[in-house]
This record gives structure tokens, C-alpha cells and sequence, in this order.
């Protein structure tokens, strides 16, 4: 299943080095449907392949990171310190630099923790914010992420998974603290579906309709964002008319258990290419109402 390099994040997603934002996004929103472990349940490598996909997708999606990637490589995320090795880190009352007496190099989180210990005991930790690229479908249904804290050439570099409950939005924050220090905020960052327009907790589709169709109505079975509905289109409606389904939006972030409501908008294809045999049934129709009228 998986025939990507995984310490390429171009070539998991499947695009060129020259690729534009759209279509780092496109590519992302194109496998995460595909690997979803949702949709994969059980099956291991379409999951290792999905966490794959979400770090490309992070990296790539942000300027700065991405530009750090493209120059280093798999070394990206020690960027700031390959670029100060060798620049001294100036204080009020002292200069640190990237090597200790013994030459060995020390990481940037080293030094803040020598600062924390030399200033103090009571020093806070101060609370970040890591910005984490989810699909609608995982907003709608809840999902996590595993995000690496500290650095990798440190003895302190860890990995925790953090939950992201269903119903988030668009710059949501997640406080994530645990016994070791760690305190940051997960903001949460929607990439939007092609078939849905998210409205606050409300959601909007349209469904595509046959002239006849909606002339005598028929019962349509929809998929929305993985739950199936049977939906009953009433006779003579009309192109544009929008129905409502109360309960079939998204989760509320703090009342799970409670949802918006779906907004169907009705779109109705006009017949082309009519036979003779048609185009006579349409015309005499046109008659009769004249008729009528």
C-alpha cells in the first residue's frame, strides 16, 4: 500500500518541490480521505501512511517550515540552531553560546532550562501554541495527533497524543499540560471538504436533481461526512429551495452530544440532448398548461 518515501514529505504527498499552497492542500484533503483510519479500521500501515501524510501536510502547509525543509532536509526542525551555532545567546548580565567547555553541543531547550534554573525555581514555563491541519471529517468526528516535544538531540524529547474532540473550528485551542512541563495551546487549523460549507456549527450542501425528479419528487439516500440518511425530496420543487435537517450538523465543541443543522440546497439539471419523441411530450406539456393557465 505505501510506495512513498517517508523522509520525503513531497514525495508522501505525492507533488513536486515547485508545488503551490492549493495543491499541497488538494493532495492532502485527496489521501487523508483515502487513509482515514476511520475508513481503514484495523489496518496498521494505512494508519502509519495517514500519520505520514498529516506531518508532510504540517510542514509543508507553513512557509517558514516548509523553507527550512527545502534547505535542510530532514534536519529542518534544528534549523534556527544549524543557522546560531555559532552566535552567542545574549543575556542582561551573561553570553551563552551553543558549546560547552567540553565542546559538546547544546540544544536551544537546554539553554532555556539553564536560564529557567538561573533565574529561579519559580519561572514559568511559557505557553506556545503549535498549530496542528485537520480534515472537516476529522473536526466532525473527533481525532488526535502526536506532537513531539523538545529536541530531537535532546535526552528530553518526547512524543504525547493529544485528543481533538469532535466540533472544533478554526483557530480552536486545546490546552495541552502534563507533569512535565509541557503547557501549549494545539490551535486547530480546518481544511474545507468541496461538498460542504461549514457555517458556526451549521453545515451547507447542495444535492444535484433531475427535472422529472423534482417535479414528482423521489427519495435520495445521502452521505454526510460518513452518515447515511435517507431524504425525501417533495414533489414540484422548485431549483434553489433549501430544506433544513435539525441535528444533522456538526458537534458542538462543549455538548458533543448536540449538533448544528444540515442546509440541503436543491439544483436542478435541466434535460439536454431531447429526443423527437421528447421534445413533441415537452411541447404538448407546454400546451396543456397554457391551457390551464
Amino acid at each position: 500500500m505505501c510506495i512513498r518515501d517517508s523522509n520525503d514529505y513531497y514525495s508522501v504527498l505525492g507533488i513536486s518541490r515547485k508545488a503551490s499552497q492549493k495543491e499541497i492542500s488538494q493532495a492532502y484533503r485527496r489521501l487523508a480521505r483515502k487513509y482515514h483510519p476511520d475508513l481503514n479500521k484495523g489496518n496498521k500501515e494505512a494508519e502509519s501512511i495517514f500519520k505520514q501524510i498529516n506531518e508532510a501536510h504540517e510542514v509543508l502547509s507553513d512557509t517558514e517550515n516548509r523553507n527550512s525543509y527545502d534547505t535542510f532536509g530532514n534536519n529542518w526542525k534544528h534549523a534556527d540552531e544549524l543557522h546560531n551555532r555559532e552566535r552567542p545567546f545574549r543575556g542582561n548580565n551573561f553570553t551563552w553560546g551553543f558549546s560547552n567547555v567540553g565542546g559538546e553541543r547544546n540544544s536551544f531547550e537546554d539553554i532555556i532550562n539553564r536560564f529557567i534554573k538561573t533565574n529561579g525555581n519559580n519561572a514559568k514555563p511559557r505557553k506556545t501554541e503549535k498549530t496542528v491541519n485537520i480534515t472537516l471529517f476529522e473536526a466532525f468526528n473527533g481525532t488526535s495527533r502526536v506532537i513531539t516535544i523538545g529536541n530531537a538531540k535532546s535526552v528530553n524529547e518526547r512524543k504525547i497524543e493529544v485528543k481533538i474532540p469532535p466540533g472544533v473550528d478554526n483557530g480552536s485551542k486545546i490546552h495541552v499540560q502534563d507533569k512535565h512541563t509541557t503547557n501549549f495551546y494545539l490551535v486547530t487549523k480546518i481544511s474545507p471538504m468541496e461538498d460542504y460549507q461549514r457555517v458556526g456549527n451549521d453545515l451547507h450542501t447542495k444535492i444535484d436533481l433531475d427535472l422529472l425528479d423534482a417535479i414528482f419528487g423521489i427519495e435520495v439516500e445521502l452521505n454526510i461526512i460518513g452518515e447515511r440518511i435517507l431524504f425525501t425530496v417533495p414533489p414540484e420543487t422548485q431549483n434553489g429551495t433549501s430544506f433544513r435537517l435539525s441535528g444533522k450538523g456538526m458537534p458542538l465543541l462543549k455538548s458533543p452530544d448536540k449538533r448544528g443543522n444540515m442546509y440541503i440546497s436543491a439544483h436542478i439539471r435541466i434535460p439536454t440532448e431531447l429526443s423527437k419523441q421528447e421534445k413533441e411530450l415537452f411541447l404538448k406539456l407546454k400546451s396543456l398548461r397554457e391551457i390551464k393557465e
